[in-house]
């Protein structure tokens, strides 16, 4: 199983050298705890993601190992050409460095200057455990880069609560474990929603809908006292015009069928009568 670094720069900046270095930059020990504890991590990321393997290397080999905590310490307001070195090989000679320490100075609640010192401390700190281990075990360049990359699972369990890479725009260090953020504006900022885009400058009330008189309901009262509410009929309503059409149609129906049986009676009963007639007067 591959040893995680941050683990081990953990130990080494253990609260004795919190402790030292709160009182030598003038902070207090929460804030430089919490400075370190983010510092820690993107050190660590840095080196992961290094693109010059072989010239990191070499500078991580020329770092003494084990130094007393002493002697880090003194580093914090030491502008080491080694320690400068080693910044720009991580950081480049963009504006990634400073926007890192102001990072992690709001976020621990730090001075500037005092979060620079401490970032110089980590990184001497991870540079210092990683050399070591690296002579511990015997290993050359071939295996360094592997070395690194197996620190890159270890990143984002090493973040400490509510610090973010993708704050700083190093959300791919972690690959897919972490979700680049947009750009959120702060409340006090936000616009009422009220206020974007109004559809309407005088915006209809319909909390109280007045209702019609033909709306209204009308209530039928009985003589036992039981009311009976009754339900207005839609105007226009095809069924209730079929309810009145239909039996006036079949009485249509019927009495054209009763008239033409009584016009046909009558004329046989005429055509009857004048042939008896004449039969009488031949006679």
């Amino acid at each position: 199983m591959a040893t995680n670094i941050t683990n081990l720069v953990k130990d080494r900046l253990g609260s004795s050298a919190v402790s030292q270095a709160a009182i030598q930059l003038g902070e207090s020990e929460s804030g430089v705890s919490k400075a370190i504890a983010a510092f820690i991590p993107i050190v660590v990321g840095a080196f992961t993601h290094c693109n010059t393997p072989s010239e990191l290397f070499a500078t991580v080999k020329e770092t003494q190992f084990s130094q007393p905590l002493s002697e880090l310490l003194e580093k914090l307001n030491d502008s080491d050409s080694a320690n400068s070195k080693m910044l720009s090989l991580l950081f480049g000679e963009g504006d990634l460095l400073a926007a890192i320490t102001t990072e992690v100075s709001a976020y621990a609640g730090v001075k500037a200057e005092s979060a620079k010192s401490l970032l110089s401390l980590v990184t001497e700190a991870t540079a210092e455990t990683i050399n070591k281990y690296l002579a511990d075990h015997h290993l050359e360049l071939s295996s360094f880069s592997n070395f690194l990359n197996d620190q890159k699972g270890f990143l984002a369990s090493s973040l400490p609560p509510g610090f973010s890479f993708a704050s700083l725009g190093l959300g791919n260090w972690l690959g897919s474990s972490e979700v680049e953020t947009a750009n959120v504006v702060p409340e006090p900022l936000q616009t009422p929603l009220g206020n974007i885009n109004p559809t309407t400058e005088n915006p209809v009330k319909t909390e109280n809908p007045e209702i019609t008189e033909a709306e209204k309901p009308v209530i039928e009262v009985t003589r036992s006292g039981t009311t009976h509410d009754i339900v207005p009929e839609k105007s226009g309503s095809t069924g209730n015009i079929w309810k009145w059409l239909l039996p006036l149609l079949l009485l249509l129906i019927l009495g054209w069928f009763f008239w033409k049986q009584c016009d046909t009676g009558t004329t046989v009963s005429i055509k009857e009568n004048s042939a008896e007639v004449s039969n009488f007067s031949q006679g």
